[in-house]
């Protein structure tokens, strides 16, 4: 995407800076030129005194080590089709109480969330008892420390767009060229994810989940001439956590309407007295979107294996 391109560039440049910085102290004598760095080749170019080069190289030493951790994210995205009683939103609350009977299970409040050793049946188990549950996405993503991670669950709705551009000729006339572009909008859940893993193995997660609708039911693959109307809802949050620990995210509560058509057989269809026996039924139905992640720090000295990112084996097959 657009904005973890510009994260990534944004990188390079503060890295940049950090180096001059480095290289430039105030009792150097020698003033070094800025170091050259290539970020598709990911070579830096530093040129300064043996002193100033060694200051270099320690820094960089540590942010390659601080670079190569890797956190493995293991993403569950769950939709609750809310209770008559839970119309506001889940009580999570009453999520102690719930499991509480469980001494080996570990729940904290979060800035925005929850953090829980409670396994995914148990929160499965809690959830059901506020409406539907259906399950979106269970996506799994090996990140770098401190580069974000884009996870999307949607669709893509495309418009054209008319474009007329006026070329003057030789001949001192004007020709009128016209050509249609295809933009397209993204409507659905998007959670961009950056991990932080500290010296004491704990990861702090920056977490921004957003949820967008379109205003009128449209068909994903058709093309129209405006772009749709969305409507938008998100939340941000950082939290500090364990490896192997699970934070629970809620609160991004979308409302919709449905209609049902309820028809006396026979009696509906004929004309004149057939819409007496015709009704319309409209429900509102109100959705929370749960988002459970468990961040698991990796080992860099062993390779990465299917049960690390949360695969397992089934025998007799």
């Amino acid at each position: 995407s657009g904005e973890t391109k510009t994260k990534f560039e944004n990188f390079w440049q503060d890295l940049k800076e950090e180096i001059y910085s480095i290289l430039n102290r105030p009792e150097d004598k020698y003033i070094a030129n800025e170091p050259i760095i290539n970020s598709k080749a990911g070579l830096i170019t530093v040129s300064g005194t043996y002193r100033q080069l060694k200051r270099v190289k320690k820094y960089l030493d540590i942010l390659e080590e601080k670079l190569k951790r890797q956190v493995l994210i293991d993403v569950n995205i769950f939709s609750i089709s809310l209770n008559q009683d839970s119309t506001t939103g889940i009580d999570w609350e009453s999520f102690y109480n719930d499991i509480s009977h469980d001494r080996t299970t570990y729940i904290q409040e979060a800035s925005s969330g929850l953090i829980t050793t409670a396994s995914i049946n148990q929160i499965l188990q809690f959830l059901r008892k506020h409406g539907k549950v259906v399950s979106i996405s269970n996506p799994k993503i090996v990140a770098l420390n401190n580069q974000p991670a884009l996870i999307s669950v949607g669709n893509e709705y495309f418009y054209s767009i008319e474009e007329t551009q006026i070329k003057d000729t030789s001949s001192g006339n004007s020709n009128t060229l016209n050509s249609t572009k295809i933009e397209s909008v993204f409507a659905g859940i998007l959670l961009d994810i950056t991990a932080d893993i500290s010296n004491d193995k704990k990861v702090t997660l920056s977490i921004n989940p957003s949820i967008s609708q379109t205003t009128k039911t449209l068909t994903p693959n058709s093309t129209r001439s405006i772009p749709p109307d969305l409507t938008k809802k998100q939340l941000s949050s950082v939290i500090t956590t364990e490896s192997g620990k699970k934070i629970i995210l809620g609160g991004l509560i979308t409302k919709s309407k449905t209609v049902e058509d309820d028809t006396v057989p026979i009696l509906g269809y004929v004309p004149i007295i057939g819409s007496f026996f015709r009704s319309k039924h409209v429900s509102t139905i109100n959705e929370e979107l749960v988002i459970i992640i468990t961040p698991y720090i990796l080992d860099n000295n062993k390779s990465i294996e299917l049960k690390d990112t949360g695969y397992k084996l089934l025998k007799g097959i």
